[in-house]
């Protein structure tokens, strides 16, 4: 391999380097390539624009600037660091030469509250192989800053003012514990109204889009963890963990024979203690992550002819992210799965076991499976010992990541038929304030994959920035 290899791109060429990871492979990495202008001054609250070209060949051999955040070290000091200007991708590639490689997009998640797409979690090992009023949260924002107006026009102008890391620090006196599932990430993504001339994510509610049949037209896999969050403190008014868009009066009669039911459920049954933390845990994981995902899941498989591969990943060994701060856990948390895909920073100095080097074997076939042939389990062989059957309408298969692999189906049912009964409420009310949750339009025409080029159409939605994601992961599947 070339030591300093050079690509070309749009914008001009890339300079790169060549890595060796931990298990001898070498790999090529271009970082801190430039996928947007820095959207700082005018540019800060916009839609991105296109990267300028540049003269010359940039170096890429580097990270570029983390987003700015704050975090919470391991002793329970919170830093802020980062800068705007991070509008950047990191590529790793094993070959120069061949076109058409299976590609995978890591796209970091913490809920657009924190973290980066930096090395933190490195390609070493695959390379081998609700309604929100973003106005209002705007301005209470602004107004912890300073600002006097509530104008819309003058939050703006104060915001665009203010540095990054005290937008930061608002934003983080802005979300208190008690409000974990309600205001976790005020400011994620929300729907927008339509402007001319001005490119917005998206117009119309996501489970909309999926009902009505406009996705990209690619397998799917996805899954949760076992445990997702470890609660530290008992929430007192279980009212929290009600849904807002069921609509139901806090206080009112429906609103405790829900909580009741939530401590028979998680609570009382979970091990006869109301005061379980564990329970806690249970219920926020359920109520912020896997109910929503098999809501998804289930609209997948009824307008979708593709697979959709749901999995569980329970297993708990040293390349578990969550170990550092939870070492005598028995269950696995958010994202502790990456550790066993990515080489991460936090698996420094850690003892691991052949167990934890089979499973990360197991792991990155899955995943890499799917990457290259849209199945991630083509056949059985010694690392994959059973065959990953995908969801359909009147199953929920789910591939079990334990110590083994096991397929298993409806998982935790009595609970799953909890909150879906609680979410009928919801839909019927849709229907009746006649929010289009069916597969048709208002002209009464089956509604079609919609384009980002196609000529708008006055009672369709014009979702650009999704189609453009819709275009491109289609594109990946030629």
């Amino acid at each position: 391999m070339t030591a300093a290899p050079t690509v070309s791109v749009a914008q001009g060429q890339l300079r790169g380097r060549v890595v060796t990871n931990p298990i001898g492979i070498t790999f090529y990495s271009f970082q801190g390539v430039p996928y947007a202008k820095p959207p700082i001054g005018a540019l800060r609250f916009k839609d991105p624009q296109a990267p300028e070209e540049w003269q010359g060949i940039r170096d890429a051999t580097a990270e570029g600037n983390n987003n700015p955040h704050s975090k919470v070290d391991y002793f329970g000091n919170r830093n802020y660091f980062g800068d705007e200007d991070c509008l950047f991708l990191n590529v790793y590639t094993p070959n120069l030469e061949k076109a058409n490689l299976p590609v995978m997009i890591f796209i970091q998640g913490d809920g657009f509250k924190f973290g980066s797409g930096n090395i933190d979690l490195g390609p070493d090992y695959l390379v081998a192989k609700d309604v929100r009023n973003p106005e209002d949260t705007a301005a209470s924002l602004a107004k912890m800053l300073g600002c006097k107006s509530a104008d819309p026009e003058k939050v703006l102008e104060h915001l665009r003012n203010c540095s990054a890391i005290e937008l930061v620090k608002g934003y983080d006196d802005m979300i208190s514990n008690d409000d974990f599932l309600g205001n976790f990430s005020p400011f994620g993504p929300v729907i927008e109204n339509y402007f001319a001339g001005v490119e917005a994510f998206i117009y119309e509610p996501f489970s909309d889009l999926v009902r009505s049949g406009r996705i990209a037209d690619v397998p799917v896999m996805i899954g949760t963890c076992g445990l997702e969050f470890s609660f530290e403190k008992i929430i007192d008014d279980l009212q929290v963990f009600i849904p807002e868009e069921i609509n139901v009066t806090k206080n009112s009669k429906e609103s405790l024979a829900i909580v009741q039911k939530l401590k028979q459920l998680y609570l009382i049954a979970h091990d006869g203690d109301s005061k379980s933390l564990d329970g806690y845990s249970h219920l926020a994981c359920d109520r912020a992550v896997k109910t929503d995902i098999v809501k998804y899941i289930k609209y997948l498989v009824e307008v979708d002819k593709q697979p959709v591969y749901y999995y569980n990943f329970d297993y708990t060994g040293a390349f578990n992210i969550s170990r550092k701060k939870h070492a005598n856990l028995k269950q696995a948390l958010n994202m502790d799965e990456l550790g066993y895909l990515f080489r991460s920073k936090y698996q420094e100095d850690i003892v691991h076991s052949a167990r934890d080097v089979e499973m990360r074997e197991r792991m990155l076939r899955l995943w890499t499976n799917f990457a290259k042939t849209g199945k991630p389990t083509p056949d059985k062989e010694f690392y994959l010992s059973v065959l990953w059957s995908p969801v359909s309408r009147d199953k929920l298969n789910y591939l079990n990541i334990s110590s083994e692999l096991s397929l298993e189906s409806n998982q935790d049912r009595e609970k799953a038929e909890f909150w879906q009964d609680l979410y009928i409420k919801e839909r019927r009310e849709k229907m009746l304030n006649n929010i289009n949750i069916d597969p048709t339009t208002t002209n009464g025409v089956a509604e079609q994959l919609i384009r980002a080029n196609d000529p708008i159409v006055a009672d369709l939605p014009k979702n650009v920035g999704v189609n453009k994601f819709v275009n491109f992961y289609e594109s990946l599947q030629k």
